[in-house]
């Protein structure tokens, strides 16, 4: 009899309509904050994911499926980003209207071996956002994350955090690293020590603790410019004031070279380990513009189906949009954010206007099929917003506490 492939698993019955329950959430979840689909092909150019995830990753070096093409190498693709990023940039995200909000839903290949809660399989639902950086809208966007994992998982869960400040900052610190590697480096185990010349930021990842035999390593958080400080103690302060659960581990780095600035995982609480990491993402500054495309900052998280369907206790569907939230100026984007998320918070749809146009914001509303319009401009000084009524076209002005 022919069996599955190795690695690899069948879903049928409520096994198979569970992971759809999931699914659907995170697609009304995604639709609901304003993204669209993008599904590039499972397998792309092997150079692709050599440019994107770094030649020295464990998933370049011994995770890659291969497959035979004509006169290029191909290879299943091991994850979303870089297929997501090639795809735009082919389809022009120099000229789209920023911010360039995308989902992608799809199987994903590691050729390693297969062990409990690892698969040679597996499906990620991902979202990105292209857009310059902002504290409060990666705060949010994180925040977002927390908060879709807490509703369909049906308890709390928790983050970490770290910051890796720009591409310089990041050689700048990684060229001290391996300075306090040293003679030291046969502590370390065979793969770190193949690491340490090609990216000795990748012995901080290793799942062996290597980093733990690091005499008097330097933190990242010394090769910091004040910006990049600042930007980091507006993203936590919005964390904190709305309640996320997280902690800052300075260690964090994320197994993709092509992560800036902040980084970030989700687990459950009691998993200190971090064995199994739930979602993960973080900035992309620079992946654009080395993949060909135009200068132009990211932000992105993967999270794992089947993570989350062996955690989930409850099966709570997101709801259709309600709200759309739009600021008159750029002087409310962190009200904004706030009201956003504490919608959010309480079971209710909402997607937020980047347009500081009123008159545009309210077209899109519409267009949107959303019921309301919060507007947010002078009123949130006394704690009030407007409300619009999209359907019976009435307006009043209400208590934040109210919505």
């Amino acid at each position: 009899m022919i069996q599955k492939p190795r690695g690899t698993r069948d879903f049928r019955a409520d096994d198979a309509l569970y992971r759809e329950s999931v699914t659907s959430a995170f697609i009304s979840f995604a639709q609901n904050m304003g993204y669209t689909p993008c599904q590039p092909p499972i397998f792309e150019e092997v150079g692709l994911f050599k440019r994107a995830v770094g030649e020295s990753s464990d998933i370049v070096q011994k995770e890659l499926f291969y497959l035979k093409g004509d006169d290029t190498k191909y290879a299943l693709r091991p994850e979303l980003t870089a297929g997501v990023v090639r795809a735009l940039i082919e389809a022009g995200i120099k000229s789209m209207p920023k911010p360039v909000n995308v989902y992608t839903i799809g199987s994903v290949y590691r050729y390693e071996k297969p062990q409990k809660g690892r698969y040679r399989e597996f499906v990620q639902f991902d979202l990105n956002t292209f857009s310059t950086q902002n504290a409060y809208a990666d705060a949010y966007f994180i925040a977002s994350i927390y908060n879709f994992l807490k509703i369909v998982i049906g308890t709390d869960v928790k983050i970490y955090l770290n910051t890796l400040g720009s591409i310089e900052t990041k050689q700048k610190f990684a060229i001290k690293l391996k300075d306090a590697i040293g003679k030291g480096a046969d502590k370390l185990c065979s793969n770190c020590k193949a690491r340490v010349s090609a990216n000795p930021l990748r012995v901080l990842d290793c799942k062996l603790g290597c980093k733990t035999n690091i005499e008097n390593a330097p933190q990242i958080s010394d090769f910091l410019s004040s910006d990049e400080k600042e930007y980091f103690a507006k993203l936590t302060a919005f964390l904190k004031n709305n309640k996320v659960n997280f902690e800052i581990d300075t260690s964090l780095m994320r197994g993709l070279d092509y992560y800036t600035s902040v980084v970030f995982e989700a687990t459950m609480p009691d998993d200190s380990s971090r064995a199994a990491v739930l979602a993960g993402g973080g900035r992309f500054d620079g992946l654009v513009a080395q993949l060909g495309g135009p200068e132009i900052g990211a932000i992105g998280v993967g999270l794992g189906l089947d993570r989350i369907v062996e955690n989930a206790i409850s099966k709570k569907i997101i709801q259709k949009c309600e709200y759309i939230i739009c600021p008159v100026s750029s002087e409310f984007e962190q009200s904004t954010y706030t009201i956003a998320l504490q919608l959010n918070q309480k079971g209710k749809s909402a997607r937020v206007s980047t347009v500081y146009n009123l008159t545009q914001s309210l077209s899109d509303a519409v267009k949107s099929s959303c019921q309301y319009a919060i507007i947010v401009g002078e009123e949130t000084k006394n704690n009030k917003v407007l409300l619009k009524d999209l359907i019976n076209n009435s307006q009043e002005e209400v208590s934040i506490e109210e919505l």
